[in-house]
This record gives structure tokens, C-alpha cells and sequence, in this order.
């Protein structure tokens, strides 16, 4: 806001600046006009003294007389020689045998000098009040002032109104955003700041929606994924009610535990979903070996897959380690192999490598691989490839969200490819440098 305010003040400063210089120029050529016009009252006194005391006076007693006048009075007289009297330029205007002008001064204020030819022709009255004429009163500055105030309103308001309009729609979009409807947006574009906020503002709204729109997405995506283990726990219990049978009331309860199972796996996943979705908040980070981290959710999986092949390649080296939070990149790990092994035809190859200051985790499948067209789309929440939505190939649909979440929590980046033998590669992108391990205490003692 520093520079619309910066604009506003300047334009109010010359506005102001322009409209003083303009009434001085006024005014001045005014006073010059009304001078120019008509003698000032002090000319009506010359002319009295001229005819009265000097009418029937001799030259050379003219002097003495006028000395006496003088005495008291608060006039400048004197008596001039006529040749003297019409040099230079102090008496400019003219009116009968009078002529008068300012003296003594360029720019206000002025004394006033008054000419009077006397009888005869050969001497000149002149009579100057010191009381120093200038056109600027006290008066004359109150209309100066109150025109550059008003002036600098009037600018001000013509500067500021196209502003308060501006904010006045972002404030118009609020209230609709308030009432319910996400879809409103500031219709603001300017360059200035007030657009700027207005953009930003946008930004905003459009995020807020979006993240409204992906709850309300989220919230039917759970009642859906939930309506069919309820509804089996319910049958199942229906059923052992109905029967008196030990072994089928066993099968029946066996059958319930694991839905509730799939209920608080799915409700577990939720949590982290949206644990990460926060921005990963409470997410404490140390310098850990990725491989060996790796390495123990490899181990953890190859049990669980007896007929297909999971293989670990590390090409980094000893000493370097990862900033991040353990427990979060060992659960985005084991979910990318999740996926891989469900999906693989017989073999999974889980990589660890350097590319430049990057670390990378790369799961690598011989399955079907993942269609380019729905790439991006596999990493929203309940996503799945298959459109039954279907649990026969396992999952609830939040793995792959899962390793978003986390990759962004981590300022890393995920990227789907096509493996060179066909199938998925699915790459985690941690930001380099990476950090060095510390020495083992051994080595650290050893001499």
C-alpha cells in the first residue's frame, strides 16, 4: 500500500502546489490592475497640497511651506526638479497632472510614490507612504489556503474513489464467499496494489474452494468406502444371531473382525492423510540412513508376497544421510511397494540413487503400469484404476495420496513413468544436499 499512498500524497501535493501558484498569479495581476487603474487615495492629497499651499507660492518659498506640512504627518515630501522628476521609471501612470507607481522595491511589498506637477512646470511634489502597499492581506491568504485545501480534497477524493470502489468489490466478494457461494471473485484489474491484494484475494478463494470441494469429495468417498463393511459387520451379525451353529457363528465372526479390520485401516489412513495434507505440521526431522530405513520396510514386505520377487538396489554411499521425518518416508515407502507387488506380474525392484545433490527412491513393477491419462489422477484420495471399486486387488485408494502427501510435506516431488521393461515407476525426489551420516563411535575412537 506504501506506493498508492505515495501516489495519492503527491498528487494532492502538486494539485495543492499548482492551485497556490495559480491564485498568487491572480491575485498579483489583480493588485497590478487595480493600481494601474485609478491613483491611490494618496494622490488626491498631492493634488490638494499642489493647489492649496502651492497655487499662489513663490518657488523659493515653497520649501519652508512645505517643511511645516511635512512635520508630523507620516509622509515622505520632497520637491523635485522637473528634468529630475522625469528620469527613470518609478512614476509609470499617468492621470491628468498626476502619475504614480511603486518605489523602491521589485516585489512586494511596495511603497507608493505620488507625483504632482506644481504651477509653473518647474517643480514636481512628490509624496511617498511608507506604509509599504502588498497585495497579500490577511485576507488574501485565507483565500489561498482555503482554495489549496479545497482543491486538495477535491484531488484526494478523484485520486482515492477508484480505490475505495476497488476495495469495495473485494469487500462485496467477501460477503458472497461469506453467504456460501465459493465460486465468487473480486473483479478487480489494476496494476496497483489494491490489484495486487484483489489477485491474491483470488488466489485465495480459489484455494478455499478447492479445499472445501476436496473435504466434501473426501466425506462421500468415506461413506462410500465405509457403506460396504458396515454393511457386511451388519449382515454378519444378523446371521450369527440366525444360527445355532458353533463353526458357522465361527467363520461369521471371523469374517466380522476383518471388516472391522478394514474399517480402522481405512479410518488409519484417514488420519494420515490428513495429518499430511496439514503440511506434514508436527513432523519432526532427523538425519537418518535412508537405506537402512529402506531396507527394513523391503524386509518387512517380502514375507507377505512369497511368489514374486522383491529386490533392493542402493547406489548411494555410506555416509549419506536424509533429513526427514523416519516414520513418514518408511510408511511412503511401504505403500509404493504396497502398490508394486499388488499390481507386479512377478518381480518389484525398489532403487536408492543420487542424481546430482537428489536423492531419489524409485519402485519399479512389471505390471500393467499406470495409463498417462490418469497419472495425476491416482493421486487423489479413493482413487483406483479400477472402476468397480472393487478390494479384489486390495487397497482402499489412499496409498498413492498417502506418498503425495508426504512428498510434499517434505518438499520433495512425485513423478509416475513407465518402467523401461513396461509397468509403473514411481519416483520420490528428495532435494539435495544431502546431509552427511555421522561416523560411527568406533571410528570416531579408533587412532
Amino acid at each position: 500500500m506504501k506506493r498508492l499512498f505515495l501516489v495519492i500524497f503527491l498528487g494532492v501535493m502538486v494539485a495543492m502546489a499548482l492551485t497556490g501558484w495559480v491564485v498568487s498569479l491572480i491575485v498579483s495581476r489583480d493588485f497590478d490592475a487595480r493600481i494601474r487603474s485609478a491613483p491611490p487615495p494618496l494622490g488626491r492629497v498631492a493634488a490638494a497640497l499642489a493647489s492649496e499651499l502651492f497655487g499662489q507660492t513663490a518657488p523659493e518659498e515653497r520649501q519652508p511651506l512645505l517643511d511645516r506640512v511635512v512635520a508630523g504627518s507620516g509622509l515622505r515630501m520632497r520637491l523635485l526638479a522637473a528634468d529630475e522628476a522625469s528620469q527613470g521609471d518609478t512614476c509609470p501612470f499617468h492621470q491628468g497632472n498626476l502619475c504614480w507607481g511603486r518605489r523602491g522595491h521589485q516585489h512586494p511589498p511596495f511603497d507608493m510614490s505620488v507625483m504632482v506637477d506644481l504651477p509653473g512646470g518647474d517643480q514636481v511634489l512628490e509624496i511617498t507612504e511608507a506604509r509599504r502597499f502588498s497585495p497579500w492581506t490577511t485576507s488574501t491568504w485565507l483565500l489561498i489556503v482555503g482554495t489549496m485545501l479545497a482543491v486538495a480534497i477535491a484531488t484526494g477524493a478523484v485520486l482515492a474513489l477508484p480505490v475505495v470502489r476497488r476495495l469495495r468489490r473485494v469487500q462485496d466478494t467477501a460477503e458472497r464467499i461469506e453467504q456460501g457461494d465459493l465460486s465468487a471473485r473480486a473483479d478487480v484489474r489494476s496494476f496497483d496494489e489494491v490489484g495486487v491484494f484483489a489477485a491474491r484475494f483470488n488466489r485465495m478463494a480459489a484455494k478455499l474452494q478447492e479445499l472445501v470441494d476436496g473435504r466434501s469429495q473426501m466425506i462421500q468417498a468415506v461413506a462410500h468406502e465405509l457403506r460396504t463393511p458396515v454393511s457386511r459387520v451388519r449382515f454378519g451379525v444378523e446371521m450369527m444371531a440366525d444360527t445355532d451353529d458353533p463353526a458357522a457363528r465361527e467363520a461369521r465372526l471371523r469374517e466380522v473382525v476383518k471388516d472391522l479390520e478394514e474399517q480402522d485401516r481405512l479410518i488409519q489412513e484417514l488420519l494420515l492423510l490428513i495429518r499430511y495434507e496439514s503440511g506434514g505440521s508436527g513432523l519432526a526431522r532427523s538425519v537418518f540412513s535412508p537405506e537402512d530405513a529402506v531396507r527394513a520396510v523391503v524386509d518387512r514386505h517380502r514375507p507377505l508376497h512369497p511368489g514374486k520377487s522383491l529386490t533392493l538396489e542402493c547406489g548411494l554411499a555410506s555416509n549419506v544421510g536424509l533429513s526427514a521425518h523416519r516414520q513418514s518416508v518408511e510408511h511412503a515407502v511401504a505403500n509404493l511397494l504396497s502398490n508394486a507387488m499388488r499390481h507386479a506380474t512377478g518381480k518389484v525392484l525398489c532403487r536408492l540413487r543420487c542424481d546430482g545433490p537428489d536423492l531419489l527412491i524409485e519402485v519399479e513393477d512389471d505390471g500393467p503400469g499406470i495409463p498417462e491419462a490418469e497419472r495425476s489422477r491416482v493421486l487423489e484420495p479413493f482413487y483406483r484404476l479400477d472402476r468397480s471399486r472393487s478390494r479384489d486387488s486390495g487397497g482402499v485408494g489412499l496409498g498413492l495420496a498417502i506418498v503425495d502427501r508426504v512428498a510434499r510435506a517434505h518438499g520433495a516431488s512425485l513423478d509416475i513413468l513407465d518402467a523401461e521393461g513396461g509397468g509403473a515407476l514411481v519416483r520420490l525426489r528428495f532435494p539435495g544436499p544431502c546431509p552427511e551420516l555421522p561416523a560411527p563411535a568406533d571410528e570416531v575412537d579408533r587412532p
